[in-house]
């Protein structure tokens, strides 16, 4: 049986591959969000075909106040979350015009999981 030398992974070494990043503990530069909430943007990009991209942020939240003191929408883009390490609460509204407001208890609130 041939056995295999494990190595941690380095760009030096993969970079006739391609690339990687840590995105579990990210090094690159970071954007303070507000209280407890750090952004890195754009960490790594992937080419989808023709004529999409998608680019991979990572944010990271430690425990805060409930509290909405931040917001943000995106006119042309999408965005998908994935919680790593904990639960997490999303306010997410419907599209609305630049400059509108929905009022407060317009807010629809979903707990999830059912019970919990």
């Amino acid at each position: 049986m041939k056995e295999l030398k494990i190595n941690e992974l380095n760009l030096r070494d993969l970079k006739s591959l391609g690339s990687f990043e840590n995105m579990v503990s990210p090094d690159s530069e970071k954007i303070k969000a507000g209280e407890n909430v750090n952004f890195y943007r754009d960490m790594i990009s992937m080419n989808l075909g023709t004529s999409s991209s998608v680019s991979f942020s990572v944010c990271t939240v430690a425990e805060r106040k409930p509290l909405i003191d931040l917001v943000e929408y995106h006119s042309f883009t999408e965005e998908t979350l994935m919680p790593i390490n904990g639960d997490i609460a999303i306010l997410l509204l419907p599209a609305t015009p630049p400059g509108s407001v929905i009022p407060f208890n317009k807010f629809k609130y979903i707990e999830y999981p059912q019970g919990r």
